[in-house]
């Protein structure tokens, strides 16, 4: 794998930018871990910017459509923004296992 410039990395993101929207099926449930994961990405300290924004905007545009499908669902979505609903990780997790 080559490493690529600052300026290779943004020319090849324009032309990202500039194609059309991507369409992809994915149940539900995953969109739904997916979500998940992208909110436990963004409590990262370092992780600000243009691309957390994206994920932002992105996590309440899903979580609005799914919300749509089932009610409920926008709420249960906000809570894994706020550190008072955290819930503790599996022992299983605690101890290092890999999360099946």
């Amino acid at each position: 794998m080559r490493r690529l410039t600052k300026e290779e990395s943004l020319e090849l993101y324009r032309q990202l930018d500039a194609l059309a929207p991507v369409t992809l099926v994915i149940p539900a449930a995953v969109v739904f871990n997916l979500i998940g994961q992208c909110q436990l990405a963004l409590r990262h300290p370092s992780n600000h910017g243009p691309s957390a924004l994206a994920a932002r905007q992105w996590i309440e545009q899903v979580a609005r459509y799914l919300d749509g499908l089932v009610p409920g669902t926008f709420d249960l979505v906000q809570m894994g923004f706020d550190g008072r609903f955290d819930q503790p990780a599996p022992a299983s997790q605690e101890e290092g296992e890999a999360d099946a």
